[in-house]
């Protein structure tokens, strides 16, 4: 077993599991996105159907609405406006057609272009800041900037256009514009996602980079997207014992033909993910619920979706929007208070469980999944104070049954059985140790939670002792690195 003081040394140098997809503000990260189906009107016909978001404006308390820019974009042109995005700086300027008066309002307070703040302008001036994230567009299946229609509104008051927005339709009104409704209907976030947007936006997420993009075996596959495809379809040899074997993060149909025009389901996209992480269908049975979804289910990467059955592109882009907060591996909750989200190691990991029935294991791990993500780690004054949650049917060292160890990783860290009232030291090797009465362990008045304190870092190893074997299932280390929150998980 690893220690948790060894797993965040090693932060600098183990590979990131991916990139995170999803941009906020320093303060604020948004762990999941659900989209909603709207409709973007101009004069009442709709010119546009895509997929909003919402989330709490980081400016306010208010939850408010987010859409694609693009469609932003696509509906300011029916009024003969120009929306000139940039992300490199984070300016929109809205470029008004002769003879539309701007009442410009008093110039805002300056603030600070991150990568969650925009700032809106109107022929160069500055007349709002608002917050922007980045996430998956519903429609296509790729990351996109999304803008906040309160603030859009508030711009195009200033530009004499009337605008409306009730939760589902967006509707701006010019007596001097008119519209020609489109000759097809307009792009909606229903039906089915093709088998390659989804394994494309798949390989982006977890940061898996193009192979030999040169060369395209599929003739189903475009030229650009060749490079994942053969990553994706390649053998994926993770670090274990061979004798475990490998396959590829996605099945093509053949030779030469990748299928991407198939449905993508979401066991298609529960084995991807079990494939990355070095997870082959033999050990199957030892996933929490004992398959693939069942694993996706338990990190939170089906939160808001069915669990069978196969996706819409909104649906696919809510499961990208899941992996993205599974990746980055904590979600903030302000006041310098951070929550852990378990992602397994790319790596894969072993199932040398001895005598522990698959059934067993796939209960414990799904259970030690739900002790790390309810454990919160808080960072003040240069000390890390970690709390975890469901620790109750923790108990003594024993050689006959199953019980949950919890474990702080650093020795000589302190710890607290009554909410951080009083502070005992644990000099084990692995600190708090739920198993050891020396360590904090304790058979009677079993508290619910356990506060553990220290100034090198946070976190929480889950374990479970079966019949005197101790089996570790999640080491979770956080820590403030340059003042930047990183997680290493196992």
């Amino acid at each position: 077993m690893q220690t948790l003081g060894k797993t965040l040394m090693a932060l600098s140098t183990v590979a990131s599991f991916g990139v995170a997809a999803t941009a906020w503000s320093s303060t604020a990260h948004a762990a999941v996105f659900n989209y909603y189906n709207t409709n973007v009107e101009v004069n009442g016909t709709v010119v546009s159907q895509p997929g909003h978001t919402e989330e709490k404006d980081p400016f306010g308390t208010a939850i408010t609405s987010f859409l694609p820019i693009w469609y932003v974009d696509e509906a300011l042109g029916k009024f003969d406006v120009t929306a000139n995005w940039n992300g490199t700086t984070g300016i929109m300027n809205l470029t008004t057609p002769k003879g539309m008066t701007v009442n410009y309002p008093s110039a805002p307070k300056t603030m600070t272009i991150t990568p969650g703040v925009m700032e809106i302008q109107v022929n160069g001036k500055t007349v709002t800041y608002a917050p922007r994230l980045v996430t998956y567009d519903s429609g296509t299946v790729d990351q996109t900037t999304f803008v906040p229609v309160y603030y859009i509104i508030k711009s195009l008051g200033y530009m004499g256009v009337q605008a409306s927005w009730n939760g589902t339709t967006w509707n701006m009104v010019d007596k001097d514009v008119t519209v020609t409704p489109p000759t097809t209907p307009p792009p909606t976030s229903t039906g089915s996602t093709p088998k390659l947007d989804a394994a494309v936006a798949f390989a982006k997420e977890i940061g898996l980079q193009p192979v030999d993009s040169s060369s395209d075996p599929y003739s189903d596959v475009p030229s650009a997207d060749a490079g994942y495809v053969n990553a994706l379809t390649q053998t994926y040899i993770s670090a274990k014992d061979n004798n475990y074997g490998s396959q590829p993060v996605f099945n093509a149909d053949s030779s030469s033909k990748f299928g991407s025009a198939d449905k993508i389901s979401v066991s298609d996209l529960a084995n991807a993910f079990a494939a990355y992480c070095g997870i082959v269908s033999k050990e199957y049975s030892y996933l929490p619920g004992q398959s693939t979804v069942g694993l996706a289910s338990a990190l939170g990467l089906l939160s808001g979706l069915p669990t069978s059955g196969d996706l819409s592109s909104s649906q696919v882009s809510t499961f990208m929007s899941n992996l993205a907060a599974v990746n980055k591996g904590y979600v903030s909750l302000g006041n310098d208070t951070y929550r852990l989200v378990y992602k397994p190691d790319a790596f894969g990991r072993n199932y040398a469980t001895g005598s522990m029935p698959a059934s067993t294991y796939s209960q414990d791990w799904a259970n030690a999944i739900k002790v790390t993500d309810a454990t919160t780690v808080q960072y003040t004054g240069g000390e890390y104070i970690t709390t975890t949650s469901d620790t109750n049917d923790a108990g003594y060292k024993s050689t006959s049954g199953n019980y949950l160890d919890i474990q702080g990783g650093i020795p000589g860290q302190q710890y607290s059985l009554n909410g951080g009232s009083t502070w005992q030291t644990a000099n084990g090797l692995y600190g708090f140790d739920s198993l050891y009465p020396s360590d904090g362990g304790t058979s009677s008045n079993v508290p619910s939670q356990v506060k553990l304190k220290s100034n090198q870092a946070g976190g929480v190893i889950v374990a479970y002792d079966y019949n005197g074997t101790v089996i570790t299932f999640t080491n979770t280390g956080f820590a403030i690195r340059n003042g930047v929150p990183t997680v290493v998980s196992e």
